[in-house]
């Protein structure tokens, strides 16, 4: 008899625990199926997506090509080909820049380094677009500075 009691109490341990991982399937079933719904949060309407970086550096990198891609056409061949060289240039010190300051960040604060990285490459990207859209206004002055790049940024002095 006295073992009568715990075959109930096992019993209603297991059916809680089977009653709890089901609660959860179904909790976490829904969440997935309402993946970017826009949700009504008191007249204030916001996307239950997690933020992506990656989109926001694909505008950017879109914007620089356009950019870029105008003021190519206006370039005769020669310059065009200086443009070339230039951006280049520019990309592999972007690149450059942003793994150093990743992995600056990840030396002191861990996997941060991911999502410093990525605001680099947009911060960067972004910075490279204002400059060619400012080519485009003044080519003679950018063939001048034959097409160079700023390479000033937040990411190495304050990380």
């Amino acid at each position: 008899m006295m073992f009568k009691p715990m075959r109930k109490n096992r019993k209603l341990i297991s059916f809680s625990y089977v009653f709890c991982l089901l609660m959860f399937t179904v909790q976490f079933s829904y969440a997935e199926s309402n993946k970017g719904n826009i949700l009504n949060n008191g007249g204030n309407e916001a996307k239950s997506e997690i933020y992506n970086p990656y989109e926001d550096y694909l505008k950017e990198d879109k914007l620089l090509n356009e950019s870029y891609k105008s003021l190519s056409q206006m370039l005769d061949k020669k310059d065009a080909g200086l443009l070339k060289q230039a951006q280049r240039k520019w990309i592999k010190w972007r690149d450059a820049t942003c793994i150093r300051a990743q992995t600056k960040v990840n030396r002191s604060l861990g996997s941060f380094g991911n999502s410093v990285r990525d605001d680099c490459l947009i911060s960067l990207t972004e910075q490279r677009t204002n400059e060619i859209q400012q080519f485009i206004k003044d080519p003679r002055g950018a063939l001048q500075k034959k097409f160079d790049f700023s390479r000033e940024n937040d990411f190495l002095d304050s990380n």
